[in-house]
């Protein structure tokens, strides 16, 4: 027995192009080989793999590259320099197990983008039953490159809209024997069932990363991938499948741009900004369908449009799934507009988020009958990022809310913080305070419960919580809670830290943070808002972000010497 065949090497005409272009043919008579052999799989030794057509990994095998490890792609794996709509690499200094993939070049993905159409089998790489990849990079060389016009300004980014890069299918495997109706049969039965695994591997400038659709028991651990379009999508996953380690982050592609002076107002860090406007209209990070006891751990998402996103899937005759219920642990949304959006849950199971930093809104639709679970986790907001304004009188105004309870879902926070800039990033630069935040920290028509968790709010003796006038308008600034009919709102134990001291301004109560509920049901009033054990802690930027006095401190303070004075009470 042998462990990998590497009879692919030596495929091609043998000229001097045979390590540089291929086609499935040449890796199908490599599985054979390893299957003959009873071998694991096909090695594909460090260089630069072009492939023009599908790559196939038949049931049972392993298509394997030379990383033990989830590779971040830099300048010297690939050698790639970007010249108008692809880039040229370097084929005498690649370093690492690449596959440049061209498949799928010009064609619509309606598949993922309409999900009535099941899933994608036309994908770059398709695993079969029971197939395994590992430790490889993948990436386009025929991919937009972010670009500048005359005035240097940067021009919209509009990645080439390829298939998946990876989808896991059912399917056919080798030969059967002794099987007992049709011997030498290919059997078609749950063992050949979409049972993939994914490993230390790493996608850049995927369009659509790894589509799990109809599988089970998938095992994806140690990927990083820059997508633009779709992270990882499930749906119609009815046995338990395990999902850890990833990173889904735009930075992947930076350096396969040459992208590396990202300093403000550089050329390069507009590029940047070009690719990340697109990922913050269009990326949506973990897009989970019919899903059920889905497992998920140490995942990560970078300036995505959504984060975590929830809905029902279609089967076939575009008949609707059951929603999805998962268990998401140690993970975490970074600057994404909504970090978790829900159009529907199981009604039963939902989704709990534990262990989690959520930097984005939390959002569910009316359709959601599911309970969100977030617990011993981080919230954080910034107004900026999402969008939703309007001008008045001048000032841009940010009107979204950052928490959205629909009316039949039921949002639970447990033992976690809530933390927002409530003020102008702009006005550290010195710039003209011009923005202001106008929604509510909670929009409330169905039911939540809120224990033992902080609020945190910064800068709100700028921004304080009751009507500010702007031009002679009126206008609601920060609201914590607003509270329609029907709704059912309970807390206990919260810490609501922010605003100054209580006698900084002993004239201006509307300097200091309160908690703000403001009814909007028909009646006056919501159904059922119980508040409990509310403390109110004085807390300014400052307090938050204590000033080191030089390096010389710090270092006293990591030799136990700390020169800082307790303050006095007051």
């Amino acid at each position: 027995m042998r462990d990998y065949e590497t009879t692919c090497v030596n495929g091609g005409d043998g000229g001097n192009w045979a390590r540089r272009y291929f086609t499935n043919k040449h890796l199908e008579d490599a599985f054979k080989a390893a299957r003959n052999l009873k071998g694991i799989g096909v090695y594909l030794p460090p260089g630069v793999w072009n492939f023009a057509d599908q790559i196939v990994i038949p049931h049972g095998m392993t298509l394997k590259g030379s990383y033990n490890r989830p590779h971040n792609v830099t300048q010297s794996d690939l050698h790639a320099t970007a010249y108008g709509s692809h880039a040229e690499v370097n084929w005498d200094y690649t370093d690492g197990t690449n596959i440049a993939c061209y498949h799928g070049y010009g064609r619509k993905p309606a598949n993922f983008i309409d999900p009535r159409k099941g899933s994608d089998t036309d994908a770059c790489i398709a695993m079969k039953g029971t197939a395994t990849l590992d430790g490889v990079n993948v990436f386009y060389p025929i991919q937009v490159v972010p670009g500048l016009d005359e005035k240097g300004n940067p021009t919209p980014f509009h990645p080439v809209p390829y298939p998946w890069t990876i989808s896991c299918q059912t399917g056919e495997g080798f030969p059967v024997q002794n099987y007992p109706s049709e011997p030498g049969r290919y059997l078609e039965s749950a063992d050949f069932l979409s049972r993939c695994s994914v490993m230390n591997t790493t996608l850049v400038n995927s369009y659509a990363g790894i589509d799990l659709s109809n599988g089970q028991d998938h095992y994806i651990k140690g990927v990083n991938m820059a997508a633009f379009r779709r992270g990882i999508r499930l749906d119609n996953i009815v046995s338990q499948g395990a999902i850890e380690d990833v990173n889904i982050h735009d930075q992947f592609s930076w350096s396969f741009y040459n992208l590396m002076d990202i300093s403000a107002g550089s050329n390069d860090r507009k590029m940047i900004d070009s690719i990340e406007a697109f990922t913050l209209d269009h990326l949506i990070g973990m897009d989970f369908r019919r899903v059920d006891w889905g497992w998920i751990n140490n995942v990560f998402i970078f300036k995505a449009n959504r984060g975590f996103y929830f809905r029902r899937g279609f089967n076939g005759d575009s008949q609707l799934r059951a929603a999805p219920s998962v268990d998401i642990q140690n993970s975490g949304c970074d600057l994404c507009r909504d970090a978790v959006y829900v159009y529907e849950l199981n009604p039963g199971i939902a989704v709990s988020f534990s262990n989690c930093n959520l930097l984005g809104r939390i959002q569910s639709r009316s359709d959601n009958y599911g309970q969100v679970r977030i617990v011993n986790s981080h919230l954080s907001f910034d107004a900026g990022e999402y969008g939703g304004t309007q001008e008045l009188n001048g000032k841009r105004i940010y009107d979204r809310n950052h928490i959205e309870v629909a009316k039949n879902t039921t949002l639970q926070i447990t033992n976690s913080e809530i933390f927002n800039f409530v003020g102008d990033p702009d006005l550290e630069a010195g710039e003209p305070d011009n923005k202001l935040w106008t929604g509510s920290t909670f929009n409330v028509r169905g039911k939540l419960l809120v224990d033992n968790t902080d609020l945190t709010w910064l800068n709100t003796d700028r921004y304080n919580l009751h009507k500010k006038k702007i031009g002679g308008v009126s206008v609601d600034t920060v609201l914590h809670f607003r509270e329609h009919s029907n709704a059912i709102i309970l807390t206990n134990n919260l810490l609501l830290r922010g605003g100054p001291k209580w006698d900084k301004y002993p004239d201006n109560p509307d300097k200091h943070i309160d908690l703000r509920s403001d009814s909007q049901g028909k009646d006056g009033t919501a159904f059922y808002v119980s508040h409990t054990n509310t403390i109110r802690e004085p807390l300014e930027t400052k307090d938050f972000f204590p000033s080191v006095k030089t390096a010389a401190d710090l270092a006293k303070v990591d030799e136990g010497e700390s020169t800082y004075e307790e303050e006095e009470d007051d």
